[in-house]
This record gives C-alpha cells, structure tokens and sequence, in this order.
C-alpha cells in the first residue's frame, strides 16, 4: 500500500471521526434543549399537588406525594432532562433555599403530577433559558466544529480535485 494511500485512508478516518465525535455531542445537546423545552412546557397542564420533601442530598431533593389514593415519590426538581448546577441564574438558590424550609419546618410543597402518567412529576416547570443558550451555543460550536473536521479532512482523503475536461489539463501543462 503506498504512503499516499494509507495518509487518505487516514484522512476519512479522522473526516468519519469528526462526524460522529463532534457531531454526535452537538445532537445530544441539541436534542437536551429541545426536551427540556418541550417538557417544560408540557408540564404547564400537570396538576399541582403537595407534596412532602423527604430527604435532601447533594443537589437532590426526594419528595413523595399522593394522586387519586396511590403513593409516589419524586426527585425532579425541574424541566431539564439531566441535572446540572448552574451560575447563570439563581434557579439552583431558590430551588435550594425552598425544599430545605420545606424539610426543616415540615412544610409540603407543591409538585407538578402528570394526570396521564403520576408517576411523573417535577417542582418547578421553568425553562432556564440562559442556561438553554449556553447549551444550544455548545450544540452549535461542536456542529460546526465537527462539520468544518470532516471537510478539511474529507478534502484531504479525496485528494485534490482534478478537472475531468482533458482540454483544462492540456491547457495547464502548456
């Protein structure tokens, strides 16, 4: 196999890499926004019940609650699909500050249920939409990123693209 040949088999290797490396990390955020919009605004037909908070660990609050008779516990606080601290806003201090009075003078809380699933809840369906741009400006830099690798790596497994009018490549040798 000649030296030429292995560098262009590499190069689709690196292209193919930066699709699904990069490309794949900017799908997920993208999607993380997108199902933490969507759910946001999903849960602004749920219920509000009480609930009580029972426990709370490191940024994570277990609550339980009752629908139609039947017990349930829950430990969603917001409308993100995965749990993160933030410092972009104060959601994460007020989010704190009301499950621990909550807790300390036993005190229930409201929790959002959904009617069609109870088993499904969360305390506070607003969207962070600071944190949402973050995110989407992550999705879209690892996009491009990826895109932008795959072209300049592509172009090198490709090779240079040569004219295919035989009268271009006579009239560049003379």
């Amino acid at each position: 196999m000649s030296w030429h040949l292995e560098n262009r088999i590499f190069a689709g290797i690196k292209a193919a890499a930066c699709l699904v490396l990069f490309g794949g990390l900017a799908a997920y955020l993208a999607w993380a926004v997108a199902a933490t919009i969507h759910d946001g605004t999903r849960a602004q037909s749920w219920v509000r019940v009480q609930a009580r908070v029972v426990d709370i660990d490191f940024a994570r609050a277990t609550y339980r609650y009752e629908w139609e008779g039947r017990k349930f516990a829950g430990d969603r606080a917001g409308s993100a699909v995965f749990r993160f601290a933030s410092e972009l806003d104060d959601w994460d201090d007020r989010m704190e500050a009301l499950v621990t009075a909550a807790q300390q003078e036993e005190k229930p809380i409201l929790v959002l249920v959904n009617p069609s699933n109870p088993s499904e809840s969360m305390i506070n369906n607003e969207i962070r939409w600071a944190v949402l741009t973050m995110f989407a400006l992550f999705a879209f830099a690892f996009g491009a990123g990826g895109l932008g690798g795959a072209y300049v790596y592509g172009r090198r497994a490709l090779g240079p693209l040569r004219s295919r009018n035989p009268r271009s490549s006579e009239a560049a040798s003379t």
